[in-house]
């Protein structure tokens, strides 16, 4: 091996690195009652979305894909490990970086969507706070067509 392929070799093994360096995975848990369906979803064929979002939950850091569903179930806390890559294009994730994990099971086009602020839940139903508004009439005709 002479000078020049030993330098070669080292900008080449430096180039890979820096490469691998920017994918990343990140771990969480989920409760169990949810694996059926994230198995219904394709789960274990890594077709879901997921989101990383900051601390607060308040901006998105990246989007990925869920890889993994671990074979095991956490008895003492009922939970199942999940793993999602994320590109990391802009270098927003870190190892050891907290951060929370929006798994996407479904996404249902032209459905009604109600600002949780306006539900009020009894004990025995869900209202909507403002009366006579377009909310309260959406949300009693989505009602009717879930039941």
């Amino acid at each position: 091996m002479t000078a020049s392929t030993a330098r070669r070799g080292r900008y080449a093994l430096a180039a890979i690195a820096a490469v691998a360096a920017l994918a990343i995975a990140v771990v969480f848990t989920l409760p169990e009652q949810n694996l059926q369906e994230i198995l219904n979803q394709g789960g274990a064929n890594g077709g879901l979305k997921v989101f990383a979002l900051d601390r607060g939950n308040t901006s998105t850091l990246d989007e990925g894909a869920l890889a993994v569903v671990d074979n095991e179930i956490d008895q003492t806390t009922g939970t199942l490990k999940l793993k999602a890559t994320f590109p990391n294009d802009q270098l927003q994730l870190w190892p050891g970086k907290f951060v929370n994990a929006r798994l996407i099971l479904t996404t249902r086009k032209g459905a009604t969507v109600v600002p949780s602020s306006v539900v009020q839940r009894g004990p025995h139903s869900e209202l909507v706070q403002q009366e006579g508004s377009i909310y309260a009439k959406l949300y009693a005709s989505w009602l009717e067509q879930t039941r």
